[in-house]
């Protein structure tokens, strides 16, 4: 979930993405943190600024199509394996976070490319 408003808080969205699981080799890993770079939110309106609001990760292996998920029934998007991840809060105000943001995963996520894609 993050916020979509522009403002400092507003309303909550689900957001998924899909990552090809050629980008991670052929052996499981296992993700414990996720960078966000600023330079991807540009030109979607993103101005370096981690909105205020209450945040929550979600990591599974997907079957979905990298670049056509379903955006009717994004719960179907979700492989058999979901791992919540992460929780945090950032203040109303919102804070700067440079080039990049990273996110340490209070639990680990093991992903095996060889099962399907990366959906978080």
């Amino acid at each position: 979930m993050c916020n979509d408003s522009g403002s400092g808080a507003g309303p909550s969205i689900q957001y998924q993405q899909a990552n090809s699981s050629g980008a991670f080799g052929s052996n499981p890993v296992s993700i414990t943190s996720e960078t966000f770079y600023w330079n991807y939110a540009q030109p979607f309106g993103g101005n370096g600024t981690l909105l205020g609001g209450n945040y929550a990760g979600y990591l599974s292996t997907t079957e979905a199509q990298m670049n056509n998920p379903n955006g009717d029934c994004l719960s179907c998007n979700v492989g058999e394996d979901p791992t919540h991840v992460f929780d945090f809060t950032i203040p109303e105000r919102g804070i700067p976070f440079g080039q990049s943001y990273t996110i340490n995963n209070s639990t680990p996520f093991l992903f095996n490319p060889s099962e399907g894609k990366l959906l978080g």
